[in-house]
């Protein structure tokens, strides 16, 4: 998109990469660039009395805020403990998934494997944005390489929600999952 406004041009850029929105703006020839988080979708309206799932969602977002709050206080001696504990919490995730992928019809497994596959590959990136900012943490790069691993961390967390989401898909086109309460009483 181009709008130009007297002598000023100002250049617009989208694009969606790993569920942040990126925005390029070129203003006459200078390109500084914003990153914006693009806002999950609500959580389904569902009874979560006894959803692993649900809660294990949960615990790989703590542990993702735990590793946020350590990576800006810049604490590098600290990222190593925080990232395993986003991959155990994952791990645990995944496998709760897999528990239910088991009790549902082959028609369903391709989304959540789908889901389940981009997960792997984030936390992939997590660890290697980890080791990079591990390594740069005593350089001038280090706010950069820490803002590379908030991002991955921020991937992390959105993808579980997503896999949560298409876990919920299914259960609510097969009626496996009541209404909330508040849902119900309405």
């Amino acid at each position: 998109m181009l709008i130009e406004a007297s002598e000023t041009v100002w250049t617009i850029y989208s694009m969606v990469t790993k569920g942040i929105d990126i925005i390029f703006i070129n203003f006459n020839g200078i390109s500084p660039f914003l990153k914006k988080p693009v806002e999950p979708n609500p959580t389904a309206d569902i009874d979560r009395t006894d959803d692993k799932i649900y809660a294990c969602t949960i615990m790989v977002v703590r542990a993702i805020t735990s590793l946020s709050h350590c990576v800006n206080k810049g604490q590098g001696e600290l990222y190593l403990e925080h990232v395993k504990s986003v991959g155990l919490e994952l791990r645990s995730l995944l496998a709760s998934v897999d528990e239910f992928v088991g009790t549902v019809s082959a028609t369903h497994h391709r989304k959540i494997e789908l889901a389940h596959q981009v997960l792997s590959k984030d936390m992939n990136e997590l660890v290697e944005a980890m080791k990079l900012a591990q390594k740069y943490s005593t350089t001038t790069l280090d706010e950069e390489y820490r803002k590379n691993m908030l991002a991955a961390s921020h991937v992390v967390a959105m993808d579980s929600k997503n896999l949560l989401d298409v876990v919920d898909e299914v259960r609510l086109s097969l009626g496996l999952v009541n209404h909330s309460r508040s849902q119900v009483t309405s």
